[in-house]
């Protein structure tokens, strides 16, 4: 398997070291997508960050109140720029918990979100809007047809994608309230598998040809993590995720 640059592994492993918790990973080619949290008991606020590959980390300016929790970063560039979703909520202002989404032409400018719709997992590409109910159903809403993809007696925890197969879906969930999977679904075939990184569930991972990235567990807390790079990876096919026209 392809290692990382050397400079992202760094850059990660000196933030893991300082107490950082770190999960949500993204990679593309141009960017990886995380959010980090700064140590601070169970009142913890996480925050979307992007490394460049020069190794130089940033704050996206997501252009939320300062008490928002931010989630789930995803990204695609074109020649107009960056499109950018999230999710976010928890605010003292509006407790509820939106997808966002924003164009800027350079990642360093302000955003100006737009609110989409009320979830806590989901994401925008181009003109596909995946989002998900906390119980059981995701929702995949573009020009050619609308579905549902039930998954029953999970909790799903986050919806994503593979920024090099947009039709590859990376669901984490947790079944029977204390069985975490991660679960690799493609939209055009229907096959679909369970993901383990380094014999434990992909949690969070995102996916880049050879590279997986995952959130691996390192603390107390449930999600107290660090983004690592797997070393093995085992898929299982499975037939958990049932399509509903």
């Amino acid at each position: 398997m392809a290692e990382l640059p050397k400079c992202v592994n760094n850059a990660l492993n000196q933030r893991h070291q300082s107490g950082v918790m770190t999960h949500m990973p993204f990679l593309t080619e141009e960017v990886l997508w995380f959010c980090q949290a700064e140590p601070s008991g169970r009142n913890r606020l996480w925050k979307i960050h992007f490394q460049l590959p020069d190794g130089s980390i940033h704050r996206l300016a997501t252009g939320l109140p300062a008490d928002a929790i931010e989630c789930a970063p995803t990204s695609w560039h074109d020649a107009q720029g960056w499109h950018i979703s999230y999710v976010a909520g928890g605010m003292q202002s509006n407790r509820r918990w939106w997808l966002y989404r924003a164009d800027v032409a350079h990642l360093t400018d302000a955003l100006d979100p737009i609110a989409v719709l009320p979830s806590m997992a989901g994401f925008l590409y181009r003109d596909r809007l995946v989002y998900a109910e906390k119980e059981n159903i995701i929702h995949v809403r573009q020009p050619a047809n609308n579905f549902d993809i039930d998954m029953p007696g999970s909790q799903i925890n986050r919806v994503s994608y593979r920024a090099d197969d947009t039709d590859a879906l990376l669901i984490s969930a947790v079944a029977n309230l204390d069985d975490l999977f991660t679960l690799e679904y493609n939209l055009r075939t229907g096959q679909q598998h369970l993901l383990e990184c380094d014999g434990q569930p992909a949690y969070k991972c995102t996916i880049l040809g050879d590279r997986i990235l995952y959130a691996n567990r390192h603390g107390d807390g449930f999600e107290d993590r660090h983004i690592m790079e797997a070393a093995t990876v085992v898929r299982r096919p499975t037939t958990l995720m049932q399509r509903v026209q």
